[in-house]
């Protein structure tokens, strides 16, 4: 399993720093792959880690029901949905089947 790929799928927020070590388009380049992993999550771009204590702090956690709803909402206004069997390259290095438990 790789932890960072699973770290940015299950990401409420998603920090995007340093970007002033990059140009424009790598920037963008690197917020399409992470949004193509995780399209739910909101990314701010920051410089320096210049984030708002409550975009860090007060950010609600995850749940599972408002996830599941989001998706079935995002695939009706989009018209489609992707299914794990989509992708066929064999570097995608994304685990398209996991299973995991959460408990309070």
């Amino acid at each position: 399993v790789n932890e960072c790929l699973q770290q940015v799928a299950l990401a409420d927020r998603i920090i995007l720093n340093k970007l002033d070590l990059v140009d424009d388009d790598e920037a963008t380049a690197i917020e399409a792959r992470v949004r193509d992993i995780n399209r739910l999550a909101t990314v701010k771009r920051t410089i320096r880690g210049d984030v708002p204590t409550s975009y860090v702090m007060d950010v609600g956690g995850f749940e599972i029901d408002d996830v599941e709803e989001q998706v079935i909402e995002s695939e009706h206004q989009h018209g489609h949905s992707h299914d794990a069997d989509d992708c066929n390259d064999p570097d995608c290095g994304y685990e398209h089947s996991h299973s995991h438990e959460h408990s309070h």
